[in-house]
């Protein structure tokens, strides 16, 4: 008996990944340094506060929180480049964190977090 013939299944390409603008907070190890705390002791009780408005416009009430060191997807910047609008990670949160909080702006894949050109 003859095997049946092998079909190649139709190859799809996925569309490339959305390649958008990420902030980095600064790392736990620096906030240890300026709250005088062990790295252990930062990454259990410390975060970053996400906020209503940006500070140009009172900050508003507390709406979320990020860990130290984490990225996220920048959703819009402030008129006057002081803050950014982003989506938590943690807490999947929308709200505003200042630039002073930042370590830097980078481009990445949403999906596979790889670098990339916008």
């Amino acid at each position: 008996m003859t095997a049946p013939p092998t079909t190649t299944p139709p190859t799809t390409t996925q569309p490339p990944s959305p390649c958008q603008q990420h902030i980095e907070l600064h790392s736990a190890k620096r906030y240890a340094e300026e709250l005088g705390q062990s790295e252990m002791q930062v990454l259990a009780s410390f975060k970053v506060n996400l906020w209503e408005k940006p500070s140009a416009q009172g900050k508003g009430r507390k709406v979320g929180e990020m860990l130290p060191g984490s990225r996220a997807v920048v959703l819009q910047q402030s008129g006057d480049g002081d803050d950014y609008r982003v989506r938590s990670p943690l807490d999947q949160s929308t709200g505003w964190v200042s630039s002073q909080q930042v370590t830097r702006t980078l481009f990445q894949s949403v999906d596979t977090r790889e670098s990339c050109t916008p």
